[in-house]
């Protein structure tokens, strides 16, 4: 039960910012909060990013957060890029080095969205 509560309160905390990191000190928060943030598609976070931020961290926290961030971001980009595309939703290229033709996929999917719903098309061309 207490992991679900944290699984939950992580979410909502990941839902919310990208920069809201967990309070507590478990490697097990911090873990799951990087692999949350990789699940969302987010750029890793550097340790002085979470530092300047005013949270405490060491060096083992921030392991465990980049080995749970590296795990949500294999699942994260083994998703369809076109459809992703296809829906608007955002991409900040964290893809790049796992799987060099997602990016491409994506904005292949974004154009034919823009295509097919007339949003790349502007006034004058309805004249």
């Amino acid at each position: 039960m207490k992991k679900l509560c944290v699984v939950l309160l992580l979410t909502g905390l990941a839902g919310c910012s990208a920069q809201s990191y967990p309070t507590a000190s478990s490697q097990e928060d911090w873990k799951e909060y990087g692999h949350l943030q990789g699940l969302q598609g987010f750029v890793k976070a550097s340790m002085t990013d979470i530092e300047q931020s005013g949270q405490g961290i060491d060096e083992s926290l921030y392991s465990m957060y980049t080995q749970g961030y590296e795990q949500g971001i294999k699942v994260y980009c083994e998703q369809d890029a076109y459809k992703l595309g296809q829906m608007q939703r955002p991409y900040h290229g964290v893809c790049d080095g796992l799987k060099p033709e997602f990016r491409s996929a994506y904005q292949q999917g974004q154009w034919d969205d823009d295509f097919s719903t007339g949003s790349n098309m502007s006034e004058s061309d309805y004249d």
